[in-house]
């Protein structure tokens, strides 16, 4: 609807409601009207004023408005009603599109059966469907009705779905396990691989490559009372067997001062490594080299 339509239809419902003032009072209503324009059209009716207070047009409510038409009525609002109606279909609820559809319909005077077929025409699809089951349906106010309902029931719905689709979709991780743990247990040749390696691998810390030092009284006896290797402290094998000390003495890192056997990979009748004994326990004052 045009602002000079909307204007005339809110001057229209107070002067009908205030009937003791303006019932039979047609310079009051003029009045009226005059104090309520703004921009060009108040300009213009305040000039016309002041130019000729004594104007009968201010004296006859249907001449003042005929003037006003002539110059402010949009004369193509009718043709333009017209053609927003046609182009109208329901794009949110079908509640604001029956209120909507019921302003055209007001205006255009558009009888019952008309209303009734251009309103299903103009619903969205899944609402038409849903008003093709319905039976019972007599009059326009039934099927707006009925339309408003269908068109929550498809909302919820379609809302549930979307909440069920975006919980699929962030579902966490349980607690029990962790990504890295889900990554290996997908890989049974990769778990068992690191459990083969677990198991191989020394409970002690690796030593670095430079020549073993003395041990301290107190790391002396830890590895004596735990029967732990004298020269890296492995629980798995004694010093006889270390296998660092034989990779040591091969490397030149281990000098021969004490004897141990079975630690080279040549046979032991043909060489003896010997290392020396840790500090703080002095050799036995027996002990001898062994020459071959």
């Amino acid at each position: 609807m045009s602002e000079y339509a909307t204007f005339l239809d809110h001057c229209k419902f107070y002067l009908d409601n205030k009937p003791s003032m303006f019932l039979n009072n047609d310079k009051n209503k003029v009045s009226l009207v005059i104090s309520r324009l703004r921009g060009r059209a108040a300009t213009w009716a305040h000039a016309l004023r002041r130019t000729n207070p004594a104007n009968p047009t201010f004296l006859s409510w249907f001449q003042f408005r005929a003037l006003m038409n002539s110059l402010f009525e949009d004369t193509y609002y009718l043709e333009q009603i017209h053609h927003d109606f046609h182009a109208l279909k329901q794009k949110g609820s079908a509640r604001n599109f029956s209120i909507e559809f019921k302003t055209f319909a007001s205006i255009l005077q558009l009888n019952e059966g008309t209303m009734i077929s251009e309103y299903k025409e103009k619903l969205k699809d899944t609402v038409q469907q849903g008003i093709a089951y319905t039976t019972g349906i007599t009059s326009f106010e039934l099927l707006v009705a009925k339309s408003i309902e269908i068109d929550q029931v498809l909302y919820k719905i379609a809302k549930a779905s979307a909440k069920k689709d975006e919980s699929h979709a962030q579902k966490p991780i349980s607690r029990d396990s962790t990504p890295s743990q889900s990554k290996n247990s997908s890989s049974p040749s990769h778990s068992k691989h690191s459990t083969q390696q677990n198991a191989s691998a020394p409970r002690s810390a690796p030593h670095p490559s430079h020549p073993h030092g003395p041990l301290s009284q107190e790391e002396r006896a830890r590895r004596e009372a735990n029967h732990l290797c004298m020269y890296c402290g492995d629980g798995d094998h004694q010093i006889q067997d270390c296998p660092r000390l034989r990779s040591a003495v091969k490397k030149g890192h281990a000098k021969p001062h004490h004897t141990v056997s079975s630690v080279s990979p040549v046979p032991a009748s043909s060489t003896t490594i010997v290392v020396p004994p840790p500090m703080g326990n002095p050799p036995p004052q027996d002990s001898k080299r062994q020459d071959h």
